[in-house]
């Protein structure tokens, strides 16, 4: 087995303590609210962390990058490089099997390097096309699973409005854009 995929699981059993005590925060709630209304159409979250299910978007969301708190066996781990490791702590490691497959598991989240399972990407399409404008928040749209969608509504002449901290890569194109913390901003849209 790779050297690679022990490193990967030893750094993300050590990472889980601090990611599995997150809460939702006012913009989970804020968002949830919507959904039960007529604000927005569709929700698109490249969150790996479960809070937006836990403020029950689950019928009206799309996880880009799945959910943490799933797993699956099977597929290439590439690190993405959260936590450090000691030099050789990784060899003692014991990766964790599927008791059903033999195979290797891990949480059916979709790593830096691996792609976005295409269904889910044509159906993100589809809610683009469907909507009146395209809001991010809190995403620096660096990799191109969420930029897309934004690119796209711009290119449909869809406005794209940016709530972030620092720069991001639709900047050019967004409508408006707010630097601030998603968490102060969204309840009070």
């Amino acid at each position: 087995m790779a050297p690679r995929i022990y490193r990967y699981w030893s750094r993300n059993f050590l990472a889980w303590p601090n990611f599995s005590r997150a809460t939702c925060n006012a913009a989970h709630r804020a968002i949830a609210s919507w959904e039960r209304s007529d604000k927005f159409v569709w929700l698109i979250t490249q969150n790996v962390d479960g809070l937006h299910t836990k403020e029950d978007h689950q019928s009206r969301m799309e996880e880009l990058n799945a959910d943490w708190m799933k797993e699956h066996a099977g597929g290439e781990l590439r690190p993405d490089g959260d936590v450090e490791l000691e030099e050789g702590a990784h060899e003692t490691f014991v990766l964790p099997e599927c008791q059903k497959c033999g195979g290797i598991l891990k949480t059916d989240v979709v790593f830096f390097g691996d792609n976005v399972h295409s269904s889910c990407v044509d159906a993100c399409y589809e809610k683009v096309e469907e909507c009146t404008g395209v809001l991010v928040l809190g995403s620096s749209l660096t990799v191109m699973s969420g930029f897309r969608f934004a690119y796209h509504a711009s290119l449909m002449g869809k406005p794209v409005l940016i709530v972030n901290i620092g720069p991001t890569r639709a900047d050019s194109f967004a409508e408006m854009r707010i630097s601030a913390p998603v968490t102060e901003i969204v309840p009070k849209l």
